[in-house]
């Protein structure tokens, strides 16, 4: 289980800037 967590944490600091970049293009095209 301990790897799992890890493989999620891996995933998640590669997914993070993705879902960052969506929302700020998301907000550009609101605005």
């Amino acid at each position: 289980m301990q790897v799992a967590n890890q493989i999620r944490d891996i995933l998640t600091e590669q997914f993070s800037p993705v879902e960052l970049q969506i929302n700020d293009d998301s907000s550009k095209h609101a605005g």
